[in-house]
């Protein structure tokens, strides 16, 4: 809800006089989501002249991350404050309100609006927090905007970060001791790889080379060397024999010895079942190395 300005922290600023709104959220992650969540409660501060404290859950949950970047904004906007992505992190700061109602008595619209919300909306517990305060000024920190470090330089970095994010939860929350994938030595099981040894280190992370007949000599040297430079451990299991085994059982069936795509797929799910066996007996979980496009096909 605070996404939208004219929602409940509208009828709080307006009616029950809120000078800080505390949004305690849950808001999972999505590509370029950071920037939206900024602008969305810039306006939100700005059109309802208060701070807004916005406090984010950080972490992975099944198929979902959680960002954090929980940030504080003053009555114009400016950001005063803002947590780190992705991990966990702990803001303090003295917010000065003053400048809340300063803004709120320069706006004629906001006064005229109080009046006409009063008729329909119900009056809010107001709780007067009851103490001393201490002779003498106060020292509160300059409420202008600081230069702060938004922690990702590019938004393959902060789709990254979400990614080991979400592994490392996933894997630790369901008590997994390692996690295994099939290294064909192309792009799609690369970047798995290395997204497993920053989210759980390489000493967590093991690989299988599964080569057949059709391998070519540069696959299989590029998933050793990929082996090799991230220092993860691997063990190469050929499945030419598996695979001749699976034709000659089949050959009955099978109305040509072409080359297919039927005949691919058994080799795909000969490596998918010595992956799920590693798994099984190791309590490892598998990494799956499919990409959205193979996703999309049914593949």
């Amino acid at each position: 809800d605070i996404y939208y300005s004219s929602g409940p922290t509208k009828i709080q600023s307006i009616i029950g006089g809120a000078e800080l709104i505390i949004n305690i959220s849950a808001s999972p992650y999505h590509t370029e989501k950071i920037k939206q969540m900024e602008k969305n409660l810039l306006i939100t501060a700005v059109e309802n002249h208060v701070n807004i404290a916005y406090v984010n859950l950080v972490g992975g949950q099944d198929e979902l991350v959680f960002d954090g970047n929980s940030l504080i904004l003053n009555e114009k906007g400016n950001i005063l404050r803002h947590a780190k992505p992705f991990e966990e992190d702990e803001l303090i700061y003295d917010l000065d309100t003053r400048g809340v109602k300063s803004e709120r008595l320069k706006d004629a619209k906001f006064k005229n609006q109080k009046t006409k919300m009063e008729k329909y909306c119900r009056l809010l517990p107001v709780i007067d927090l009851k103490y001393r305060q201490k002779k003498g000024k106060r020292n509160i920190q300059d409420k202008t905007a600081i230069k702060y470090n938004r922690h990702v330089s590019c938004i393959e970095d902060e789709i990254l970060q979400a990614l080991i994010l979400g592994t490392r939860d996933y894997v630790k929350k369901n008590r997994f001791e390692k996690v295994v994938i099939a290294l064909s030595g192309g792009t799609d099981s690369a970047l798995t790889a290395v997204i497993a040894v920053f989210a759980l280190g390489k000493e967590n992370v093991s690989g299988i080379i599964m080569p057949s007949i059709y391998s070519s000599r540069e696959s299989i040297n590029g998933a050793k060397e990929l082996s090799d430079n991230l220092g993860i451990g691997y063990t190469t299991i050929p499945i030419s024999d598996i695979y001749n085994s699976y034709l000659e059982n089949l050959k009955s069936i099978f109305r040509s010895n072409k080359i297919n795509t039927t005949r691919e797929n058994i080799q795909a799910r000969i490596r998918g079942n010595i992956v799920m066996a590693a798994a099984n007996e190791n309590n490892w979980m598998v990494l799956s190395t499919g990409n959205k496009s193979e996703i999309s096909v049914g593949y």
